[in-house]
This record gives C-alpha cells, sequence and structure tokens, in this order.
C-alpha cells in the first residue's frame, strides 16, 4: 500500500497533503482498490 501511495503523491507531487490528508488519500485508495480488504486489515491492527 505504501508503494501505491507513493507513486501516487509522486504524480500529484504539486499538492502538499499534511498528515490529516496523506490519511484520506490512503483511505481513498484502500477503498478504491482491491475490495475493500485494507480496511479489516487496519482493524486487526487497532485490536
Amino acid at each position: 500500500m505504501a508503494r501505491l501511495l507513493s507513486t501516487k503523491e509522486i504524480k500529484m507531487g504539486k499538492y502538499q497533503l499534511d498528515d490529516k490528508g496523506k490519511a484520506q488519500v490512503q483511505c481513498f485508495h484502500e477503498k478504491h482498490s482491491q475490495g475493500g480488504s485494507g480496511k479489516k486489515e487496519r482493524l486487526a491492527k487497532l485490536r
């Protein structure tokens, strides 16, 4: 996931995101990538 985000950030270099913005971008990419498995993995990490 981090690899995907880093490529997106390189493409969208003109947008400077703070930590909250980066978290929103990561959540967006998790939702719109492989079937929403990322959310379950995040919940497992929290527990």
